[in-house]
């Protein structure tokens, strides 16, 4: 800030002088900062998003802003402003009287929708027939949201398990001995914090198959052999026969075939009528001291269990 005057006189000692006057010299920008929206943030709302804003200058004349370069707003204090769904630059400016100028901007996202959430296993309201070696279900989902953020679960003993990059996963059974219903809540979240979330109710059912009228039927065996077929045919009496083995405890002899022999309870007929057929394998050095009632000594010595 300058002030000054101009002063004159004459030969015969006359004086005058203009008032004094004052002048500033302001080469400074207004100093201008956006507190709210932050930059880079998504915002689950569109409407009455908070603008808090910092300028300072000894010679302040106004304060400015637009969104997405549209039209200016005046700002004599924070406001709120509302943006639709997408991503948005806010400019705030600010002046002094000299005419300096200054701006500052940042962008954030508005993102109101909660992500998609489907799952398709476990099914909701399903018994599942298990079986006491079964100790996990399938947990198969999917998800779709530009932001997704995190996905996770409630297992079924109550804890938060995070599904890691969101993907699919094991869902460990508690109790593998007794029935049990159970309950199970799946998560999604994006970086707005919209949330969704889908709960699932289904059961787990240890129930064991029972068979009736069982029938072991080995062909005549007396002389040198090496493979055979063993039929075997049973009613399924409570409609869970679905995993038959058979078992045979003869060190001499082994199913030719080592996977384990299954029976789909799907092709049960109308009558519940279960039939199965194995390959086995004798090694045909016990021709001499097996010749002799062999049906009867491998008959003793098969197990049919499921």
């Amino acid at each position: 800030t300058y002030s000054f005057y101009a002063w004159v006189n004459d030969s015969a000692g006359n004086v005058n002088q203009t008032p004094l006057r004052t002048v500033v010299v302001d080469t400074q920008a207004p100093l201008v900062n956006i507190a709210a929206p932050i930059n880079s943030l998504f915002y689950n709302c569109n409407t009455s998003i908070d603008l808090n804003y910092s300028s300072s200058d000894a010679h302040l004349d106004a304060v400015w802003y637009n969104l997405d370069n549209g039209a200016n707003i005046t700002l004599i204090a924070n406001t709120t402003f509302s943006a639709s769904e997408g991503t948005h630059t806010l400019f705030l400016f600010a002046n002094d009287s000299a005419g300096n100028m200054n701006s500052t901007s940042v962008f954030f996202t508005v993102d109101t929708n909660n992500p998609k959430l489907v799952v398709s296993s476990p099914v909701d309201a399903t018994s599942y027939r298990l079986h006491y070696y079964e100790t996990t279900i399938d947990l198969n989902y999917s998800t779709e949201d530009a932001n997704r953020d995190s996905c996770w679960f409630t297992n079924l003993t109550g804890q938060d398990e995070t599904l890691i990059s969101c993907s699919n996963s094991t869902i460990k059974i508690p109790d593998n001995v007794n029935d049990s219903s159970y309950n199970l809540t799946i998560y999604v979240n994006d970086s707005a914090g919209n949330l969704n979330y889908s709960q699932i109710f289904f059961t787990a059912d240890y129930s064991q198959g029972v068979l009736g009228n069982a029938s072991l039927v080995l062909p005549v065996l007396s002389g040198p052999f090496e493979e055979f077929v063993v039929n075997f045919s049973a009613a399924c009496m409570n409609d869970w026969c679905e995993n038959i083995s058979l078992h045979l405890n003869f060190s001499d002899c082994n199913l030719s075939n080592t996977s384990k022999n299954i029976y789909s309870k799907g092709d049960l007929n109308s009558s519940k009528v279960v039939s199965q057929t194995w390959n086995v394998f004798c090694r045909t050095a016990l021709e001499e001291s097996l010749k002799t009632s062999l049906s009867e000594k491998l008959l003793s010595r098969m197990i049919i269990s499921l």
